[in-house]
């Protein structure tokens, strides 16, 4: 009787559901991971989103999500979560560290960014359909001399 009592216990603890958020974090990270991840991608997204990955190759997808430079993760944090049925808002920011190697040239900073995420439920998983950008926050460590503005 225990262990049948432990083995439906250890199945119920390894089928865990994927929540929206943890979807939202996956494709957060394979669309800054430095590989390959356009199949990954299209099989989280849905949507417009979903259509304009599958018209890009490799390299393109990631142009998506870096213009250029190296950008390293450094905070995802959800502030607001609102979810009905087979639909679901969630606000988040997300903080990552960006180098720009631009004419041999290195700058570097910290950009934070507040986005909406919506997120349906299609095909038995939470898939992500769209982005959108409320604010950003942008701090470069450059210094500036004030002979270089030009009025």
């Amino acid at each position: 009787m225990k262990k049948g009592f432990l083995l439906l216990l250890l199945l119920l603890s390894c089928s865990k559901k994927i929540e929206p958020e943890d979807v939202l974090r996956k494709v957060i990270n394979l669309s800054l991971g430095p590989e390959d991840s356009r199949q990954e991608l299209i099989s989280l997204t849905t949507g417009s989103m979903k259509a304009e990955i599958e018209t890009l190759d490799a390299e393109n997808v990631k142009k998506l999500f870096v213009e250029n430079g190296k950008i390293s993760l450094k905070s995802f944090k959800v502030s607001h979560k609102k979810c009905a049925d087979i639909q679901c808002f969630i606000t988040y920011v997300v903080t990552y560290n960006q180098e720009d190697r631009n004419n041999k040239e290195i700058k570097a900073g910290t950009v934070e960014s507040k986005k909406i995420a919506e997120l349906v439920w299609i095909e038995e998983s939470w898939k992500l359909k769209s982005v959108s950008n409320e604010k950003s926050y942008i701090d470069m460590s450059l210094e500036i001399e004030p002979n270089s503005v030009k009025y």
